[in-house]
C-alpha cells in the first residue's frame, strides 16, 4: 500500500495512505487541519522517483507559499523552474506515493495584539 507523509503545523502529522487522485488539500484535511492562528504557510514536497538511477539527486523538493484558502502564490521546484500546475490550484497539486510534505508556518505572519493601559493616563483601555 503507497503512503504520504505530512508533518510540521498540522494537528496530526504522520503518514498517511495515499488514496486514488489524493491532492495536497486533501492531505492536509485528513491531517486534521492546520494549527490554530496558521493563516500563510509555506508547502515543501520531497518527492523520490522510483526509477531514478542517480546518485546525484536523491529527491526533488517542490515549493510553493498557500494561505488558509489553498491557494498558492509561487511555486517552484528546488531548481526554481515551474511544476505543471496553476499557482491560484495548490490546493489540487497531485501526490505521489512516497511524498514527503512539510507544512512550515509563514514567520513574518502574526495575529494582532493587544495590551491594556490602566492607571493615570487620559486614555486608558485596550490598543492594539
Amino acid at each position: 500500500m503507497d503512503s504520504v507523509s505530512i508533518n510540521g503545523v498540522v494537528r496530526s502529522p504522520g503518514t498517511y495512505s495515499l488514496k486514488t487522485g489524493m491532492t495536497l488539500k486533501d492531505l492536509i484535511l485528513e491531517a486534521g487541519g492546520l494549527n490554530e492562528g496558521v493563516y500563510r504557510y509555506r508547502v515543501e514536497v520531497a518527492r523520490i522517483d522510483p526509477l531514478n538511477k542517480s546518485l546525484n539527486e536523491y529527491a526533488e523538493v517542490i515549493t510553493f507559499n498557500m494561505d488558509e484558502k489553498f491557494s498558492a502564490s509561487t511555486a517552484s521546484s528546488y531548481d526554481g523552474s515551474k511544476k505543471g500546475f496553476s499557482d491560484a490550484a495548490g490546493g489540487f497539486f497531485q501526490l505521489n506515493p512516497y511524498d514527503l510534505v512539510s507544512i512550515r508556518a509563514d514567520p513574518y505572519f502574526s495575529n494582532q495584539r493587544k495590551v491594556t493601559v490602566s492607571g493615570e493616563v487620559l486614555y486608558p483601555g485596550d490598543y492594539t
